[in-house]
């Protein structure tokens, strides 16, 4: 079974096998909202248009995902 978390959950580095997680930038994304909301508050933002960004993630492959031991990134 190969096994991956979200949000690179911290107790994942302390589990047997260490938990292959993925990052996810909360902080990056809470405030992007946040500027997103006051921009609608005050009417800078056209709702008619879809809104899209991009931020970056990545992922901290462990043994949990079956991979390799001389393939695991240890950080």
């Amino acid at each position: 079974i190969a096994l991956v978390g979200f949000d690179g959950i911290q107790i994942g580095k302390y589990l047997r096998p260490r938990l292959t997680t993925v990052h996810v930038p909360a902080k990056e994304l809470g405030e992007s909202a946040a500027r997103y909301l006051v921009k609608v508050l005050n009417n800078e933002i056209d709702l008619s248009i879809p809104y899209h960004k991009e931020l970056t993630s990545g992922i901290l492959i462990n043994e949990s995902c079956g991979c390799k031991s001389e393939l695991i990134n240890f950080y």
